[in-house]
């Protein structure tokens, strides 16, 4: 099956058919990166850290055309068992509902069942998938600015997503904060195999990302399963928590590393 997926560039040099050099190849290099990553974990259900090649599937840089800087690659998938049922629509819903998720605070809005139920079953794998592509995201990011205002992604006949500057924010994170800061919030989801979850933070009114930091004590993972039954079953399940936060250029916290947590004292709240 061939999957024909298309980056284009907007605006500025682009427009006439350029892209700086540097810039301009880190931004291509990451686009393959990103693409591998995504489709190695439609396929096999697991997450790599660098684009190495993909099991069931093959890549390929297509010949560029003129107009606005406009690159071509396109997915060969192998029909064999373990990619049973992976159809076009799937990929190109993967693509844009996973990239869409790494890039910005809004929610990505998937539209086959599939993608669909993969988001409702396992989103603190599709976190973990996220933060993974912002690597390769910020090398697609690259030429955005005043030589090019916009990156698009297409599949035939049809736009996936634009990237622009406030992705651009969103992906190039800042350092992560040195000092932990005092949270209150309920776990939603979590993983105990990855350690990954998602949590309600009070003071932030929202579902946020976190796993556990390197010095995390491991007698805190009774609290996060607790807080994520209590979620489910309408007990209590309030926690105080200290955590590292993760931030974007634009000073909004994207995830949090947890350092230590226990049950909220009610008294306290």
């Amino acid at each position: 099956m061939r999957l024909p997926l298309r980056a284009r560039y907007n605006g500025g040099i682009a427009a006439d058919g350029k892209l700086p050099l540097y810039d301009g190849t880190t931004s291509i290099q990451g686009v393959a990166q990103a693409v591998q990553i995504a489709t190695h974990a439609l396929l096999t259900k697991t997450i790599v850290t660098r684009a190495t090649a993909a099991r069931s599937a093959d890549f390929y840089l297509m010949p560029s055309r003129s107009g606005s800087y406009l690159i071509e690659l396109a997915a060969y998938i192998e029909a064999n068992p373990a990619v049973a049922g992976i159809t076009a629509p799937i990929f190109y819903d993967w693509i844009k509902t996973i990239f869409t998720k790494a890039t910005r605070r809004a929610p990505a809005e998937p539209e086959t069942p599939k993608v669909i139920r993969w988001m409702e079953r396992d989103e603190p794998f599709l976190d973990e998938l996220a933060e993974t592509l912002e690597g390769s995201l910020q090398r697609v990011h690259r030429p955005i600015g005043t030589e090019v205002t916009t990156i698009t992604f297409e599949r035939p006949r049809s736009e996936l997503l634009t990237l622009n500057a406030h992705t651009k924010a969103w992906v190039n994170t800042r350092d992560v904060a040195s000092d932990s800061t005092p949270f209150t919030g309920n776990v939603t989801r979590f993983n105990s195999i990855t350690r990954n979850g998602r949590i309600f933070i009070d003071q932030l009114s929202r579902v946020i990302p976190f796993k556990p930091d390197g010095d995390f004590a491991m007698g805190g993972l009774q609290y996060l399963t607790w807080s994520l039954h209590g979620s489910t079953n309408d007990l209590p399940k309030s926690l105080s928590l200290h955590a590292r936060e993760v931030k974007s250029a634009t000073e909004e916290t994207k995830r949090l590393l947890l350092v230590d947590c226990t049950r909220l004292d009610p008294a306290a709240a």
